[in-house]
């Protein structure tokens, strides 16, 4: 059995093996996702095999991490598995009505080694692969690079911009003053010390047009998406950026009635 893809998306972004691992789940849609009653799988022969409990929500463009131990490989668990070191794939589920609708997440990894994870890796091709992560990154972005103090940002990352590896409290500092922590500038890939150098949507109407521009960074994934009026509803995707490798200003193109007196945008930076 294969599933299509969700829409909008869920990934399953990171994975640990064992019955002391895990499984994160990344939602890059500005709402939130109701997981909840969604069936996990180790096998496209039996998708409807452990089914996650009532209530689990993914926050808009976050994290939700399925513990082995309290979910699906708990003893005695109906439908339990365990991810073995030897590697293997995951099936995600959506359930309507309590019917499967063919709409899921899959993910297909190779073996762990030692403490490792397996956490997805976009390529310039927008196709995602799971990669060996030397030091796992649950609940955070993903990195194979060394983080000595475990705030989410790369040692060299941190040297490099006159930051402290052996300190996690300045993942929140915002050195530069424009608004984002250190964290935020490192996964938008802004430099935290230069405050011209930030994420910044512009948009620009000319009568029925409008033009959204940015300035997009070597190897990211964006989003554009859109609202009619804030506090109503979730946001709607406009479009869904691939990564580039020398990045560069970004323009794209909306129409839009002439009547309608406003309309909202953001911008969002994928992990």
């Amino acid at each position: 059995n294969e599933l299509a893809p969700l829409e909008p998306p869920l990934w399953i972004n990171e994975v640990m093996s064992g019955d002391d691992g895990w499984v994160e789940l990344f939602n890059p849609a500005g709402q939130a996702m109701n997981i909840g009653g969604w069936f996990l799988s180790d096998t496209s022969m039996r998708l409807a095999k452990f089914r996650l409990p009532a209530g689990l929500i993914v926050p808009p463009a976050g994290f939700h991490l399925l513990e082995a131990k309290q979910l699906y490989s708990r003893p005695g668990t109906p439908g339990r598995f365990e991810i073995p070191p030897s590697g293997g794939s995951l099936f995600l589920s959506q359930i309507d009505s309590g019917y499967l609708t063919g709409l899921g997440v899959i993910a297909s990894f190779g073996p762990f080694e030692g403490i490792a994870s397996r956490g997805l890796k976009q390529t310039e091709n927008n196709d995602g692969i799971m990669v060996s992560l030397p030091i796992p990154t649950p609940g955070k972005p993903n990195t194979s690079r060394t983080d000595s103090d475990l705030d989410g940002l790369p040692d060299d990352w941190e040297l490099a911009h006159g930051l402290k590896p052996e300190s996690a409290s300045d993942a929140g500092a915002d050195p530069d003053g424009d608004g984002l922590t250190n964290l935020q500038e490192y996964i938008c890939g802004t430099d935290p010390r230069t405050q011209a150098s930030r994420l910044e949507l512009a948009v620009v109407r000319d009568n029925v047009q409008l033009e959204l521009r940015f300035q997009a960074q070597p190897n990211r994934t964006y989003v554009i998406e859109s609202h009619e009026r804030l506090g109503l509803g979730g946001w709607n995707t406009v479009r869904t950026l691939a990564p580039e490798a020398n990045g560069g200003e970004v323009v794209v193109r909306q129409l839009v009635e002439k009547a309608q007196p406003e309309r909202y945008f953001r911008l969002l930076v994928l992990p």
